[in-house]
């Protein structure tokens, strides 16, 4: 997989999976935004990215280890809650996210080949 395809999947399933989330919680959940934002920028940021940009490539790989990292929080709260539809969002999130990376890191080492 390519990494605009990468991205552009992320952003699909973060705009997605963020809007039903922020439905979910009858729009009262700020932090509901934070998937539509990080969508909206990989989605913009995806169709700049080709093979031979390495600074954007980097950075789109610590945004998605960042997403990652984020949602293990409510990840952690939506457990504890029995929340099983926020687990299930969160989780298809944090999947989305953990695929862009691999799918990131394994085309920045192509680059520096």
């Amino acid at each position: 997989m390519k990494s605009n395809q990468a991205a552009l999947m992320n952003s699909i399933v973060l705009l997605v999976v963020g809007a039903w989330g922020f439905v979910a919680n009858h729009f009262m959940v700020h932090t509901a935004i934070v998937p539509l934002g990080a969508g909206l920028l990989f989605l913009v940021l995806s169709k700049f990215l080709s093979n031979g940009q390495k600074g954007l490539l980097i950075l789109m790989m610590v945004l998605s280890l960042s997403l990652f990292i984020a949602f293990m929080v409510p990840f952690k709260r939506n457990a504890e809650q029995g929340d099983v539809f926020g687990m299930l969002r969160l989780g298809i999130e944090m999947i989305a996210c953990a695929i862009a990376f691999i799918v990131y890191l394994r085309n920045l080492k192509q680059i520096n080949v």
